[in-house]
């Protein structure tokens, strides 16, 4: 039976995306984003652009957003997140790199929303992590969880499955 090169030729469409979970150092509350479309708070970041590796989407974006220049490493991944596919939203698959870092109180006191990031960033909030349910979705609720738990323990990065241990 010959190989079915179907797939290299029309590959399905994915999105790529780079998270930062932020801790602040003095009550270890995460800084998350209040935006304009969006129904619940959000973590710093967003999508990646076209040959922009995850890293670089986080290095751009919170600064973008948040007016810091944080060095993240590939020691600072915590976490990647697979997404299913939403055809009903017009959503395809994604895979979401979450990193992690405490910030110093430098760093979190000069956190705001920055003016790069426009209207669409409203607010920041610093929120505990049991506290997370009642503004976050779930998913984002692991992502932070398992983030967090990454950076306290200093343990290997985890792999979920649309926020779920894979």
């Amino acid at each position: 039976m010959p190989w079915d090169r179907t797939q290299f030729t029309t590959p399905p469409r994915r999105r790529i995306a780079g998270q930062a979970v932020l801790i602040h150092p003095q009550d270890r509350t995460v800084l998350l984003l209040e935006l304009a479309h969006h129904p619940c708070l959000a973590l710093p970041g967003g999508h990646s652009r076209s040959d922009e590796e995850p890293r670089a989407t986080v290095l751009r974006l919170v600064r973008a957003q948040l007016g810091l220049a944080l060095p993240f490493t590939g020691a600072d991944l915590a976490t990647v997140d697979y997404s299913r596919a939403k055809p009903e939203a017009g959503v395809c698959e994604g895979y979401n790199f979450v990193f992690a870092r405490e910030l110093t109180l430098a760093q979190a006191v000069m956190a705001r929303p920055h003016e790069a990031a426009g209207p669409e960033l409203r607010a920041i909030h610093w929120v505990r992590v049991a506290e997370l349910p009642t503004v976050c979705a779930d998913y984002h609720v692991r992502r932070v969880t398992e983030a967090a738990s990454w950076l306290a323990d200093a343990a290997s990065a985890v792999l979920l499955n649309n926020g779920a241990l894979a």
